[in-house]
């Protein structure tokens, strides 16, 4: 049973790694979800392509949120673990048994055999408790699995309305520089064409004096 209780604290060594894991793809995920938010208009649905849009994140948003909800479960339950009493505490147990057996005359066999039955059926409990536990753990992490990968699918499926979007604001942006290009064209031209002012006065003016002197 001793065996058998230091084996589960290595599975739950391991079940911490798995779950790190799977966070870190979470957390990638929960990153690329955000980044969709921020630079796409969800709804404005002017064409099909806005909604094969907003249906693929959804999805994405619905799977990343059942991976979330097993990825705490499988976090939160580690405070169920059960442990041996510390070292202190046993000792201090074989000591009271002793004192007990010196009461009662008991022979120092009798010490033994009550302290090896008691820490053997503790370390069978608490070895019966860690593996439920354990099992439990790798069941919602595994089960996180499967929202991780619909979230990541339904991710991959939102680049080609992503793309067409980007593509679609590229044309409007360039459609309207070269609208205002044009237009700043036109008002050069017609500062050039436009007639001088009429200074014929100015002109006799200047002339007159010219032949006065």
């Amino acid at each position: 049973m001793r065996e058998h209780y230091f084996f589960t604290l290595e599975q739950k060594g391991q079940i911490e790694s798995r779950l790190n894991g799977r966070i870190g793809v979470f957390v990638l995920v929960a990153t690329a979800l955000g980044f969709y938010v921020r630079s796409y208009n969800f709804w404005l649905l002017s064409s099909w392509w806005d909604g094969w849009m907003l249906i693929t994140f959804v999805g994405a948003v619905g799977f990343a949120g059942y991976a979330l909800y097993k990825l705490c479960w499988a976090t939160l339950h580690p405070s169920y673990y059960q442990e041996i009493a510390e070292l202190r505490d046993v000792l201090s147990y074989r000591e009271e048994l002793e004192e007990y057996a010196e009461k009662v005359d008991e022979p120092s066999e009798f010490v033994a055999e009550e302290f090896r039955e008691s820490m053997t059926e503790r370390y069978a409990k608490a070895a019966d408790k860690n593996t439920d536990v354990n099992q439990n753990r790798s069941q919602w992490i595994y089960q996180s699995g499967y929202g991780l990968v619909g979230a990541v699918v339904f991710l991959i499926l939102c680049v080609p309305p992503y793309v067409n979007h980007k593509l679609s604001q590229n044309d409007k942006q360039g459609e309207a520089l070269w609208e205002m290009t044009e237009k700043t064209n036109r008002n050069r031209a017609s500062l050039r064409n436009r007639p001088r002012p009429r200074t014929g006065k100015l002109d006799r003016m200047r002339e007159q004096t010219s032949v006065e002197r």
